[in-house]
């Protein structure tokens, strides 16, 4: 069996993504993952019915050879020659965020890496971005690149929760995680005032209670924050504490932010507006039997003997 991690970075070639992908590329080289740059164009509004098919076929090779040069001169800017990775080129058309996360359950891909874009008031509440059809749409864990993302390890996770029950398998795999890298992780829950201050605690220190009893560690540094704006709240915190990723998982708003905050959802609220890279991971990921633990392991012992 391989034991590199499987990534794809989505691109569209704006500038919007030029900083994730060199973040995805660096990530890969660090890791020793495969990747793959991933390309999806809409399907065509016209083509002309005499020799269709040859010239769907040919658009399908314009454009992935508009990749591999794309990816050869990204490589080029970064530093890293061909033969150093193990990296492809592909091409799909259709409906970006269906393609993508449909590309990487066939490819069978560990993580999916995209750009962020931003949106703002009242479209931001009636409109998608693709960047959140393809965190909707993951059966893996997204890592969200903001346009000024520069990769330098992952030494420090924050994890940030909304007291949901099922988000347990995902904060032991987040613990594997920065196990593999080595890295801190503090877990956070960030309130807005929405609730009473007593209220507030209460639901903190049953979870805080219940994580200790689940967890192998005992001691997981877990903290309550109040910020009257939760996304800019876990912004500023994060680049205080020098935080590499912000961790949230997939979920349905609580059943509180249901009742006093109708139609919030933190993880795309932050996959609009996040300040440093978001890694999102769905509720029903399991990291076990997908075999990311398996090579996180491969890579935390390379690097304990390299």
């Amino acid at each position: 069996m391989e034991n590199h991690l499987n990534v794809v970075m989505a691109t569209d070639f704006s500038e919007k993504v030029r900083n994730a992908e060199r973040y995805a590329f660096q990530f890969a080289a660090y890791t020793k993952s495969r990747i793959m740059l991933l390309h999806v164009y809409p399907v065509p509004v016209a083509v002309p019915l005499l020799n269709r098919e040859l010239r769907i076929h040919e658009r399908g090779l314009a454009e992935l050879e508009s990749v591999k040069r794309h990816g050869n001169v990204l490589m080029t800017h970064i530093g890293i020659l061909p033969g150093d990775m193990k990296y492809e080129c592909k091409v799909r058309e259709g409906a970006a965020g269906e393609e993508v996360c449909r590309e990487a359950q066939e490819s069978g891909v560990h993580l999916i890496f995209t750009g962020t874009h931003s949106a703002d008031g009242l479209f931001r509440l009636f409109s998608t971005s693709h960047t959140w059809e393809v965190i909707r749409l993951a059966s893996c864990p997204v890592l969200t690149i903001p346009e000024d993302g520069f990769f330098t390890g992952v030494k420090q996770l924050t994890y940030v929760t909304e007291y949901r029950k099922n988000e347990l398998p995902v904060i032991r795999f987040v613990f594997k995680l920065a196990e593999s890298f080595g890295a801190g992780l503090l877990i956070l829950h960030m309130g807005n005032f929405g609730y009473s201050r007593h209220l507030e605690t209460m639901m903190f220190e049953r979870f805080r209670d219940e994580l200790r009893q689940n967890l192998d560690s005992n001691k997981p540094d877990i903290r309550l924050l109040h910020r009257a704006d939760v996304v800019s709240g876990l912004n500023d915190f994060c680049l205080h504490t020098y935080t590499d990723w912000l961790v949230i998982s997939r979920g349905t708003s609580s059943l509180l932010d249901q009742l006093f905050n109708p139609g919030m959802n933190l993880s795309r609220e932050l996959s609009f507006k996040t300040r440093l890279p978001l890694l999102t991971v769905p509720d029903a990921y399991n990291w076990e039997e997908s075999g990311t633990w398996t090579r996180l392991k491969t890579f935390q012992e390379n690097e304990k003997t390299g």
